[in-house]
């Protein structure tokens, strides 16, 4: 799994895409709302860089549509101790964690669980009080996998894997090279 080279972010946007559809009735303008429960992380990364590094990364894997860890510069959370899984088999949008200190995070920050292929970033829905090195998480999207027991839960630089949707076309200007990447998470 290859690394996304966050030096060169200028400009991230993100958003959570629900699976979710609205419909109108055209005679009595009745609405209704279905939603599948799917959801998923897509982003618009702003690239400028000197050099053609990051442009053979792009070759090489944006443009292969292969997937990569991205870990968004401007979601980076205060250090805190090593914070972990507590419980096996949990599911759903909250999740029981171990190894706080008196420190906590707020609703709308990021966090991430997991590695490699199994790499996915969550954003917390209500603010983390920790009570004796415990506290609950809630949070979306709701968990895809149950973490294992013990399992880190990455709050200092949360990642996210992603995949490029479209072709990154590179654009020069005085020598300084612009990429715009268009990408959604990898599940």
């Amino acid at each position: 799994m290859v690394d996304f080279p966050v030096n060169c972010s200028a400009k991230t946007e993100r958003f959570l895409q629900s699976a979710v559809v609205a419909t109108q009735s055209p005679f009595s303008y009745a609405g209704q709302v279905q939603d599948w429960g799917g959801e998923r992380w897509a982003y618009t990364i702003g690239v400028k860089a000197r050099g053609r590094l990051f442009e053979a990364f792009a070759s090489q894997t944006l443009n292969k549509r292969r997937p990569f860890i991205f870990r968004d510069p401007t979601i980076a959370n205060a250090a805190h101790s090593t914070i972990t899984v507590n419980g096996a088999g949990q599911s759903g949008n909250s999740l029981i964690t171990a190894g706080w200190t008196v420190v906590g995070l707020v609703a709308g920050d990021f966090f991430s669980l997991g590695t490699g292929d199994q790499t996915r970033l969550y954003q917390l829905t209500a603010d983390v009080v920790p009570s004796s090195g415990a506290a609950t998480l809630d949070f979306v999207p709701a968990l895809r996998t149950a973490p294992e027991h013990g399992a880190i839960v990455e709050v200092a630089a949360p990642a996210v894997r992603l995949r490029a949707v479209s072709p990154v076309i590179t654009g020069v200007e005085f020598g300084l090279l612009r990429f715009t990447v268009e990408a959604v998470e990898a599940l």
